[in-house]
């Protein structure tokens, strides 16, 4: 006669997909491995024990049990497993100083602005803040932050989108010289020749918007003022008005 009224022992434990210890309700961003270690101290022998179950999702519990072969039990309850594998995101926009959108590329004659902005979808919440504004004031050709963020199970986004940041805040300038026949024209000098007034352009950061004023040319009689024309720079900026000659 055969007599075993001891039931088996359970127990349950879990591991990442990389092989360290998983515990219950926190989160990962791996496979979970739930593995049942059973025993029977009662003399029958175990005549069956849960095998190992693998998460790739989340799972509010599992269980295993543990059956002699005297047919005693015992189960054992492993959980939650919170499983998350969405990589949270992170874009940026850009805008001036005027609160208008600035276009990636662009020449502007104002301070830009990058903002970040973050999020996580995967249930885990994001490990740390959203990055802070990028600024430029300066003048030059920037290009902003391709920066990433991670949640609190590891995943890490894909890097936010980038600006090429283009400022130029100094104004061209325009000057103007006047000529008969090539020689120097004294403004306010009268001839009995035609005068030319050539204009010189010149920016160093964006370029000019268009092209120079071309020449004015006086050649009847009268008294006149050559124009005081100003011209513009590719970020806005526009440059004090020219000298002017009286012909």
């Amino acid at each position: 006669i055969k007599i075993d009224k001891t039931a088996p022992t359970i127990t349950a434990s879990a591991t990442n997909a990389d092989g360290t210890p998983y515990t219950a309700g926190t989160q990962t961003n791996q496979n979970v491995t739930v593995h049942y270690t059973c025993a029977d101290s009662g003399g029958s022998g175990l005549a069956s024990c849960t095998p190992n179950q693998v998460f790739t999702a989340t799972s509010a519990s599992t269980s295993g049990t543990a059956t002699d072969n005297a047919g005693n039990s015992t189960s054992a309850s492993f959980g939650p497993v919170n499983i998350a594998k969405i990589k949270p995101t992170i874009s940026a926009a850009a805008t001036k100083a005027d609160t208008s959108q600035y276009t990636s590329g662009t020449w502007t004659n104002q301070t830009v602005t990058v903002h970040f902005t973050c999020n996580d979808t995967g249930g885990s919440g994001l490990a740390g803040s959203c990055p802070a504004d990028q600024v430029f004031n300066s003048e030059g050709t920037f290009t902003s932050n391709a920066a990433t963020v991670s949640d609190n199970t590891g995943n890490t986004s894909d890097p936010a989108n980038t600006f090429s940041v283009k400022i130029d805040k100094t104004k061209p300038t325009i000057s103007a010289t006047a000529t008969i026949l090539g020689v120097p024209y004294t403004s306010g000098n009268w001839t009995n020749q035609t005068v030319t007034v050539h204009f010189t352009c010149v920016d160093t950061g964006s370029g000019l918007g268009g092209s120079c004023p071309p020449d004015q040319v006086f050649y009847t009689g009268g008294t006149f003022t050559s124009n005081a024309t100003t011209v513009s720079d590719n970020a806005g900026n526009t440059s004090d008005p020219a000298n002017t000659f009286n012909i």
